[in-house]
């Protein structure tokens, strides 16, 4: 046979997305805690972040083109601060044919909690030898259930979800309580996303052979927005380095403040009116 006329597609052997691990992975931080999959999403039954004993997201999943990312490698932290994956693409496919095999793209997702917040950093490096359109989506709900509801409790009133409050690069859920407590959780985005509703964003990358592109979430429980989230608002710098060491430096003549924190997962926070940081060093600072 010469191979004339076989269409590479009938080479490819199909590969469907990592199973659903079994194995959840536990990130704690004073009232807060997170139950993640082996994948660093947030799903099922027992996943979810807790705040005060209140779940404030019951569903982060990641995909990509639609389809969930296969699973390579999973870490946690001996002290439980930290949790980060590595993960593949499967085989994409466009319009019936096969648009990129898997494992040209390396996904790396880094979760840590602090201040009753979580954290993400997401990186998406291109192994393919071609340009390639990427399009990753963040699908995210918030039940506010109590651990008892969690755990298969039916209760027979309940409070009320409010609609979702969304701007150019932040979503804010809210519920209000029986006990009539508003709770909220806050998510931002960084770049802003392409596509913002109440239940997921979508981030567009064109991604050149080589290169790493990166985008960051923060995840409040019952905070107070730091920043306007409405139409052009745009989300401060987060910059984290694992260690205690930061060494940030404002643009010079603009003013900002930094926050530090003894978090075994150090976090810094620079407002800079939408400017950016210098480069420090770390796992987190290749956003600036």
């Amino acid at each position: 046979m010469t191979g004339q006329g076989i269409h590479p597609d009938a080479f490819a052997s199909p590969i469907a997305a990592s199973l659903p691990a079994s194995r959840t992975r536990t990130l704690r931080s004073g009232d807060t805690f997170g139950v993640f999959d082996a994948g660093d999403d947030v799903s099922g039954r027992t996943g979810a972040l807790y705040f005060r004993d209140t779940r404030h997201l019951s569903r982060l999943i990641l995909l990509i083109d639609g389809e969930r990312p296969v699973l390579l490698s999973s870490t946690l932290r001996d002290d439980s601060a930290e949790l980060t994956c590595d993960l593949a693409n499967p085989d994409l496919h466009r319009d019936g044919r096969l648009a990129l095999e898997r494992d040209m793209l390396h996904l790396r997702r880094s979760h840590f909690l602090w201040n009753a917040t979580c954290f993400e950093r997401l990186s998406v490096h291109s192994f393919a030898g071609t340009a390639q359109h990427v399009r990753l989506e963040l699908h995210f709900a918030a039940d506010f259930t109590d651990l008892f509801e969690s755990r298969g409790m039916t209760r027979v009133v309940r409070g009320a979800h409010l609609e979702p409050d969304c701007g150019a690069a932040g979503v804010v859920l809210a519920y209000d309580g029986l006990d009539r407590q508003h709770r909220t959780t806050r998510l931002r985005f960084d770049p802003a996303p392409a596509v913002l509703d109440g239940e997921h964003a979508v981030f567009e990358f064109d991604i050149a052979p080589g290169e790493t592109r990166l985008a960051f979430v923060e995840i409040a429980c019952n905070a107070e927005p730091a920043t306007d989230i409405g139409e052009g608002g745009q989300p401060p710098r987060l910059v984290a380095v694992p260690g205690a060491e930061i060494d940030l430096v404002a643009p010079r003549g603009c003013p900002g403040r930094l926050e530090r924190s003894p978090h075994p997962v150090a976090v810094a926070r620079m407002d800079v009116g939408g400017q950016e940081l210098s480069r420090s060093w770390g796992i987190w600072t290749e956003a600036i």
